[in-house]
């Protein structure tokens, strides 16, 4: 694993654990179709987005998943319609704790405003359906 990713990791659990830190907006979305919910955290730097893939024991084999074989996306939009870009491709990574192994795909979108509050909603497409919510507390709203 990249030590990047380990790190942006580090932060996103850091901060969806502690409910939100300083500079840093943890929301845990709960969409009504999805079985699990998805995490977004606003950094000052970037914006993460993580979507849980499956589970399993330590000791079973196991083969990570590739993020191109998933068909999943997530787009994230600002309060006046603009798309907020990606950094990179998503990346599928591993979390351990109490015997387990959680599978996630994790996206990261680029930061442009200083406010953190400029994501206003979230579309996820996940097995052929897209999912659309709107998130509350956006002070950036016109």
């Amino acid at each position: 694993m990249k030590p990047k990713i380990i790190l942006c990791l580090a932060l996103v659990w850091s901060a969806v654990l502690t409910g939100c830190a300083s500079g840093v907006r943890a929301i845990t979305i709960k969409m009504p179709d999805l079985n699990e919910p998805i995490y977004l955290t606003e950094q000052p730097t970037q914006i993460t987005v993580q979507m849980p893939v499956t589970s399993f024991r330590v000791e079973e084999k196991h083969i990570y998943s590739k993020a191109s074989d998933l068909h999943r996306q997530v787009c994230l939009l600002r309060a006046d319609g603009s798309s907020i870009p990606q950094l990179h491709e998503p990346d599928v990574i591993g979390i351990s704790n109490g015997g387990y192994v959680g599978e996630y795909l994790f996206f990261s979108f680029q930061k442009k405003s200083k406010s953190m509050n400029e994501v206003a909603r979230i579309i996820v497409s996940m097995d052929g359906k897209t999912h659309c919510m709107e998130l509350e507390g956006n002070s950036d709203k016109p």
